[in-house]
This record gives structure tokens, C-alpha cells and sequence, in this order.
């Protein structure tokens, strides 16, 4: 089975996610807004050097209307998904924020003319009920975190079409700074009303997390750019039992019966995409 460079840069981009989601959970002490401003602060600053790096300016654009667009939905996005993880069970976050990939199908078919398949929304399907098996089911949740979580979800939808539409346009260096750099923006304000010291190990899991945060937006903007974003957001669900084989190895989590169905569904719904 040939996998293309689209699929590929997804399935290292998701790793790199994990990996971020591996530094949520070693930073438990700290709030999770706070995490995202000095992610998304240590990202912007790592798209700075790069775009130095390769010689262009972040600040000289013909697409700013996209990049701003891009960068303020991805922003809001991840704030929304933050704010959830503050209030919603972690098994239940996790479950809304993988409403993500079906969002940006969905946005796909209006805004970029990408069609999906019969065979990708039961790919879909499958992925999902995965998702639903490994977190466990949870229903006491107040409705309006819910409602916040899948709106944070069709922000970052959108956001993985505009990353599409960028496609030529701009580096991708560039189109992730924006992204970082509103997120900084977004969430900084709140420091001012709730702030943890941190140590200096926070410190440097903090600066590992952006770092990872650059790899996994720019592998995915560039995923979004070479391959339809229905097959993209398919692979995008390996994310899942990458986190949970990171926490295994490092953490020491174990996983009952239940969870490994999961995780074989989502595998599954994975590599079917491939076909379509």
C-alpha cells in the first residue's frame, strides 16, 4: 500500500501532538490556559527562527486575510479546548476534541469542493466509536462545556481548511506563527488573574511541549496541503493510541480489555482510509 507524503507528515504530526499531550499530563499542578500560553509562546519563537532560518519575513504577506483567518480560528480553537479540559473530564475532552477530523471533512466539502466518500464517513464512524470505547462513557457533564468543546473543534475544522486554502500561498512556517501567535495573545491575559511559579523542569517540559506543538502544526499544515482533508483527518485519529502507548512506556498507565478495542478500531478506521 502506497502512502502518500500528505498521510505521512499526518502520522508524524499526530505523534508530535501526543508527545504534547504527554506534557499536559506531566503538568497536572499548572492551569491549562497557562501551559498554552508558554506553548504556544516557545512555537511562536520557534517559527521565527525558522523563517529567518529560511529567509522569509512573517510579517510580508499577499494572503493576510487567510493567515489572520487561520490564525484566529486555530487560536480560538485551541483556547475552547483548553477551557474544557479545565471543566470536562479528561475521557470526555478527549472524545469532543476528535470531533475535529468530521468537522473538517464536513467544511471540506463547502468550502474546498472535496467530496467524502461512503467509505470515508464509516471510516470515520469507526474511528469515532474507538475514540467513545478507549475514553469511556461519562454523562455527568454540564452540556454547555460540551457545547464549548465542539464549537473549540469546528474552529480548528476550519482552521485545517484554511490550512488547505494557504496551499502555495505561504510558508508554512509562517502560517503556524500565526496560529502561535494569537494563541499567546489569547491566553496571556489570563496569567494576570491565575499564575503557578514554575520550577525549572516546568520550564524546559514547557519548551519541549512548543517545540512539539511547531512539528505537529507545520507536518499537519503541510498534510492539509497535499492531500484531500477527509483522508488527512482519518489518519489524524492515530493520535490517539499514540498517547496512550507514550503513556504506557513513560507514565506506567495500563489499559484495561476494553481500551485496546478501542485503540484496535481507531487502527483499523486508520489504514481503510488509506483505500479511499
Amino acid at each position: 500500500m502506497r502512502i502518500s507524503k500528505g498521510v505521512l507528515y499526518m502520522m508524524l504530526s499526530s505523534l508530535s501532538f501526543a508527545f504534547v499531550g504527554l506534557g499536559v499530563k506531566l503538568l497536572r499542578h499548572i492551569a491549562n490556559l497557562e501551559i498554552n500560553f508558554f506553548k504556544a509562546l516557545v512555537c511562536m519563537l520557534v517559527c521565527y527562527g525558522a523563517a529567518r532560518y529560511e529567509q522569509i519575513s512573517v510579517w510580508r504577506s499577499n494572503s493576510y486575510r487567510l493567515l489572520l483567518a487561520r490564525g484566529i480560528t486555530g487560536a480560538i480553537g485551541m483556547i475552547l479546548f483548553f477551557i474544557t479540559l479545565q471543566y470536562v473530564p479528561l475521557a470526555i475532552a478527549s472524545i469532543i476534541f476528535n470531533t475535529t477530523p468530521i468537522f473538517t471533512a464536513i467544511l471540506g466539502i463547502f468550502v474546498l469542493g472535496q467530496p467524502v466518500s461512503v467509505g470515508q464517513w464509516l471510516c470515520f464512524a469507526m474511528a469515532m466509536t474507538g475514540v467513545v470505547i478507549t475514553n469511556g462513557f461519562h454523562t455527568a457533564v454540564d452540556p454547555i462545556y460540551v457545547l464549548i468543546g465542539l464549537a473549540g473543534a469546528l474552529a480548528m475544522g476550519l482552521t485545517n481548511n484554511l490550512s488547505s486554502m494557504l496551499q502555495g500561498k505561504e510558508a508554512p512556517t509562517v502560517i503556524v506563527f500565526y496560529m502561535s501567535l494569537f494563541t499567546a495573545l489569547g491566553t496571556g491575559g489570563y496569567l494576570f488573574r491565575d499564575f503557578t511559579i514554575l520550577q525549572w523542569t516546568d520550564g524546559l517540559i514547557l519548551v519541549a511541549m512548543g517545540i512539539f506543538a511547531f512539528l505537529a502544526d507545520f507536518l499537519a499544515t503541510k498534510a492539509f496541503q497535499l492531500a484531500s482533508v477527509a483522508q488527512v483527518s482519518a489518519v489524524a485519529y492515530l493520535g490517539v493510541p499514540y498517547s496512550l502507548v507514550l503513556g504506557f512506556i513513560l507514565l506506567g498507565e495500563t489499559y484495561a480489555w476494553i481500551s485496546l478495542l478501542g485503540i484496535g478500531l481507531v487502527l483499523s478506521s486508520s489504514l481503510l482510509s488509506l483505500r479511499y
